[in-house]
């Protein structure tokens, strides 16, 4: 009877080489700057797809209540938070009035993945909230059918029936302007 060759890499070897990464990893992030901004860069959009993936079944249960899924995924993004050391402070005027019958676009100049991860933060603030994205997001995995779960608006910016689309949409909401400081 012929023995199987044992496996050349084994559990606890793996575990091993993951461990010594991780404190690598640790070492240099205490060590600069710009590699721990480049880690929590590179950890953010793993959480953002992890969010969008979890996100999905859940969308999938109730595809037409885009309100629903917009909120639970951003109940879901705020796991990552101390994982990342991020925290989030929202001020409201004090003389702004949200009527949340109303539809809002929430304007964002989108220097970073931080303002989506940002603007989650201020959805429970508004009523019906559906973002405005470039149409090549909608083939983008998970993230993409995160996005039309949740209502997103896909436009081709370069073609005119997409501005066309962009100014029918924008003459029915009011406008927010947000951005990370």
């Amino acid at each position: 009877m012929e023995t199987m060759p044992p496996p050349s890499w084994t559990w606890i070897q793996v575990l091993n080489w993951a461990s010594a990464v991780v404190l690598l990893l640790a070492a240099v992030c205490r060590l600069s700057r710009a590699a721990r901004f480049h880690l929590k860069s590179s950890l953010l959009y793993v959480f953002i797809f992890a969010n969008a993936l979890l996100s999905v079944p859940y969308g999938l249960l109730r595809p037409s209540q885009f309100r629903r899924n917009t909120l639970f995924s951003a109940r879901l993004s705020r796991l990552w938070d101390p994982l990342l050391g991020v925290r989030w402070r929202v001020r409201v005027d004090e003389d702004a009035v949200v009527d949340k019958s109303r539809g809002f676009i929430i304007v964002c100049n989108h220097q970073s993945s931080l303002d989506t991860y940002g603007m989650m933060r201020v959805w429970h603030h508004f009523g019906p909230v559906r973002t405005i994205v470039k149409r090549s997001l909608l083939w983008t995995g998970p993230f993409g059918l995160n996005l039309y779960l949740n209502g997103a608006i896909f436009l081709d910016r370069n073609s005119p029936k997409g501005r066309e689309t962009l100014n029918k949409v924008g003459d029915r909401f009011v406008y927010t302007f947000f951005g990370i400081n």
